[in-house]
């Protein structure tokens, strides 16, 4: 019989970055060093590719906001309705969802 988390165990031998989810919280965690054990009823998954997202926040006429990427900075402030940009711009890392 093959142990529940044998794929993952192979991976992480091979080298790939594995996290553990840690219920108390609530948030995926790296698995650091060879202390740690493959409990079946944890779970455990190959770290996601991440990448970063920039962004800024704009405020329009009517006290509303809005949410642009760099791409569409120049079509927010070409808005008859813009004011004004709220604070600099951000970002944000993100994991980025393998569709399979």
């Amino acid at each position: 019989m093959k142990h529940k988390h044998c794929e993952l165990i192979k991976a992480w031998a091979d080298g790939a970055e594995i996290e553990f989810y840690n219920r108390h919280a609530q948030r995926w965690e790296p698995v650091i060093g060879c202390g740690f054990v493959w409990d079946p009823i944890s779970q455990f998954r190959i770290k996601p590719e991440t990448k970063i997202v920039k962004y800024k926040i704009a405020l329009y006429d009517g006290a509303s906001v809005g949410v642009g990427n760099p791409s569409w900075y120049a079509y927010i402030e070409n808005n008859p309705k813009f004011i004004k940009w709220i604070g600099e711009e951000q970002s944000i890392e993100v994991e980025i969802k393998n569709e399979t």
